[in-house]
């Protein structure tokens, strides 16, 4: 036999050596990035989607290919976020969902305009419904109604509590990337939130919630947010279409840089024009900055801001300036790592400038503008970011990972005794131009349990105490009571 007759018994042997150590190689390869990838999943869990406001909910955790290895969702999150970015074709995604909140108040002595010995206990209910639609990268159309009631009370609601199927944010969006930003321009109906909220809020404690009319830009990186805004305050009308404040013209622009996940720093400009045909004209900016931070366990956060401008009393009264301001100091220590039940305590100081003297043509009480003051001041809203000085020391505790427990004790004090004590909503509740009733206004001790039924069911008990110090029970109505009480219950389900 020739040898190029001769069976080739070994020429082939080489190359299939080659594809199976290859292909041995590559199973071994994706086995490991399996394995990777199965552990990076086994770390990873859907982060909270819904936001302070819900046209920033993010719901993007749905795309994510991680999400069916380990699911951590209960079956009412699995069945809700059905109705989330729902693909309807042709670049389209709509999500539709809302929130379910009742409440109960039981008010000792504080009753409608706060300290005045009336006691009052009623439900609130609220609904709020909303539909996003992003059409293609650059259109949005977002749109959000709220209904909210109040069912026995003694007294007629407050301007916080009651408005039925009333549009509380509707909007256009065109969308864009500015190199490695994302702009939006927006127009119509919208909350706003920035910082921590003590000057701007969509005030959620309050049954109806605060939106503007009118326009906002904004553009987002990974280090950088800034925000710009011209706007009209949405007027509450219990029966009818909410309107809005044609008087009252609100622009500004709050920036956020974060250094890194665990530190940033805020700046702001805000401008203030209103007309009153009872409280006259004020037309005010507030230059302000806000710096927030952890190392380890240790927190810490400073805000400040000051306030200028003029204001005008009804009629041919004299144009005042403006000057004013407040400031807030905190710092704490998160003992999740050291401790059982996760302790976290903190300290925290906040002034706010009052006025001690009306008559030197100068006004020096500072403007809160839109806060949330309730979650600075106590449950029971006797205290605004007005004329005070505050000391508040504040515990949480977690027994278990669906409870948390909150403590927080309160000192407050007027900066200036001849000036008033305004409450949450920055009225006035109680003064002496004398200054003779001091300047100490109280303690108050809030005590909150709040329970996660479900992943997105809440329920949550209150109580709070307030002791009245010697400005208020020197300007008290002749047998009422300077000390006051407030229990609440609160079942909050999102969907």
């Amino acid at each position: 036999m020739t040898p190029s007759t001769k069976p080739a018994r070994g020429r082939g042997t080489p190359a299939l050596c080659v594809g199976v150590a290859a292909l041995l190689a590559i199973q071994a390869a994706e086995a490991q990035s399996d394995g990777e990838a199965a552990a990076d999943c086994a770390e990873r869990s859907p982060r909270p989607a819904y936001a302070g406001t819900f046209y920033d909910n993010d719901f993007s955790y749905l795309e994510d290919p991680c999400l069916p290895a380990d699911d951590p969702r209960d079956g009412l999150a699995r069945q809700t976020d059905r109705a989330k970015r729902i693909d309807l074709g042709a670049g389209v995604l709509a999500s539709f969902g809302g929130e379910s909140r009742l409440k109960y108040h039981d008010e000792n002595s504080h009753a409608k305009s706060r300290l005045d010995g009336r006691d009052n206990a009623f439900l609130l209910n609220r609904l709020r419904l909303y539909g996003d639609l992003e059409i293609g990268e650059h259109l949005r159309v977002f749109g959000e109604m709220v209904d909210a009631r109040s069912f026995g009370e003694e007294f007629s609601p407050r301007a916080t509590e009651e408005v039925h199927w009333d549009l509380l944010n509707g909007f256009g969006e065109i969308r864009g990337a500015v190199q490695d930003a994302d702009l939006h321009l927006r127009g119509g109906r919208q909350e706003l939130l920035f910082g921590a909220q003590r000057l701007i809020s969509p005030l959620d404690w309050g049954n109806t919630r605060r939106s503007f009319d009118g326009g906002r830009a904004g553009l987002t990186s990974a280090q950088l947010d800034v925000s710009a805004w011209f706007v009209f305050p949405r007027t509450i009308e219990p029966d009818a279409t909410s309107d809005r404040d044609e008087d009252t013209r609100f622009a500004g622009a709050y920036g956020t840089y974060r250094v890194n996940r665990d530190l940033l720093l805020d700046l702001y400009a805000l401008h203030l024009d209103r007309e009153d045909e009872d409280a006259g004209e004020r037309e005010i900016w507030t230059l302000g900055a806000r710096h927030a931070g952890q190392e380890g366990g240790l927190f810490w956060e400073l805000e400040g801001a000051y306030q200028f401008g003029d204001q005008k009393a009804p009629g041919m009264g004299p144009e005042l300036d403006v000057s004013a301001g407040m400031f807030t100091i905190g710092l704490g220590y998160d003992f999740a790592e050291l401790l059982p039940w996760k302790p976290r305590l903190s300290l925290y100081y906040d002034l706010a400038t009052g006025d001690d003297d009306p008559d030197d043509g100068e006004v020096n009480t500072f403007d809160q503008l839109f806060p949330l003051a309730h979650a600075y001041f106590g449950f029971i809203d006797l205290v605004g970011r007005r004329n005070v000085e505050a000391l508040s020391l504040r515990l949480s505790l977690q027994p278990h990972r669906r409870l948390r427990l909150s403590l927080a004790g309160h000192h407050f004090a007027l900066e200036s005794e001849q000036d008033a004590l305004y409450n949450a909503g920055g009225a006035a509740i109680r003064s002496d131009r004398s200054g003779r009733s001091g300047s100490e206004v109280g303690q108050e001790l809030d005590v909150t349990a709040t329970i996660a039924i479900l992943d997105r069911v809440g329920l949550q008990f209150g109580y709070s105490h307030f002791w009245g110090g010697d400005f208020v029970d020197n300007t008290g109505a002749a047998g009422v009571s300077g000390d006051t009480s407030f229990f609440y219950t609160q079942l909050t389900a999102r969907f």
